[in-house]
């Protein structure tokens, strides 16, 4: 097994070890082995480890060096805390992936690590670290997508469903942005759309927009040009229409990516996407269908009726009639209805079950 420790030099004035503070994490199998063959590291002077001394630690965010002295023999090593591999994530950069997986940063995440006395990560580590990770999830993702898009593929061929040789699949489509509207506040600075295939649930697309850019925008308030930086502002409009960019979008590269068309479309009863999707001709020889999300349409249904116990308008007797109990009735009795008594464009999905 070859090991990362370095013989720096030898023949060096005596240096006085240091002392090691804090807690480290360390790859305990790979720095057990290092001390291992630097236990015998002279065997004609019989130098153990015992004749080694901490001189120096070389900091790395979450990654360290240490510099060992021999008082018998006067080489230096120098021993690592963890290996580096390409095929795997090494310190820093795990920690800053559980920080984005939680939802935190790196203030949240030094935090953390100052709590429990280890060594915080530096800015320039954490920035380093966001972009290697941010290119690797987006590989990740386009790879996820293809595979999901051939497995949508073979499903629908099976079931017929091919038009001049390309096959044509249903999809599911939705949005969600930064922050709730409550359908009032229609502001949020970005969104988020994605298309799914109907019978594998799988993320075929996905599209991110954002309106505001913090280095665009302090530059406008200084009425000076903007840094050299990577701006991720790609929208201009309303944050309501962010969900037609995108699904727009992944309609009409659906050829190019995936080989496929997106047949049937599957979302709520927001007529908007559909007509910019209708207008924008994505399939020269296909037009898109569109079934209303049974999901979406409950839900409304149960927001009227919400608002119909609110409504002071209606006399407070007849709004009594409106239980609790009730509106549950209500809102669940349509799972003793049968599918054919609602009109043949309908279609009901559940929990990701067709009824």
């Amino acid at each position: 097994m070859c090991f990362n420790f370095q013989i720096l030099e030898a023949e060096v004035p005596f240096e006085t070890s240091v002392v090691i503070e804090g807690r480290r994490i360390i790859d305990i199998q790979f720095f057990i082995d290092q001390i291992k063959t630097l236990n015998n590291h002279n065997t004609a002077t019989g130098c153990t480890f015992d004749n080694l001394n901490i001189i120096k630690e070389r900091k790395d965010s979450l990654k360290s060096s240490f510099t060992f002295l021999c008082n018998m023999c006067n080489m230096q090593f120098q021993l690592f805390s963890t290996q580096s591999s390409a095929a795997k994530m090494d310190v820093n950069q795990g920690a800053v992936t559980g920080a984005l997986m939680i939802g935190s940063g790196k203030s949240n995440l030094n935090e953390l690590l100052a709590s429990i006395d280890l060594l915080t990560i530096t800015q320039f580590t954490y920035e380093k670290c966001h972009d290697e990770i941010a290119t690797w999830w987006q590989l990740a993702a386009e790879n996820s997508m293809q595979a999901a898009a051939q497995e949508e593929t073979s499903k629908a061929i099976s079931c017929g469903d091919v038009k001049d040789g390309i096959p044509v699949l249903t999809v599911i489509a939705d949005c969600c942005w930064s922050e709730r509207s409550y359908q009032t506040n229609y502001s949020a600075a970005s969104g988020v759309a994605d298309i799914i295939g109907y019978r594998t649930g799988k993320v075929l697309y996905i599209g991110v927009k954002n309106k505001y850019c913090v280095v665009c925008a302090r530059a406008a308030v200084k009425s000076v040009l903007p840094a050299s930086h990577k701006c991720f502002k790609n929208h201009t409009g309303s944050s309501t229409s962010m969900e037609q960019s995108v699904i727009v979008e992944g309609f009409k590269t659906s050829l190019a990516r995936q080989n496929v068309i997106y047949g049937t479309l599957i979302a709520d009863g927001d007529a908007s996407t559909y007509k910019k999707i209708f207008e924008s001709r994505p399939y020269p020889n296909y037009q898109v269908q569109k079934i209303e999300c049974s999901n979406h349409l409950l839900r409304n249904y149960s927001g009227k009726i919400i608002n119909l116990c609110k409504d002071t308008s209606i006399p407070l007797q007849e709004r009594r009639f409106l239980t609790a109990d009730r509106q549950k009735r209500l809102r669940t009795c349509w799972h003793g209805w049968h599918a054919d008594a609602w009109p043949s464009n309908m279609l009901f999905v559940f929990e990701g079950h067709k009824i």
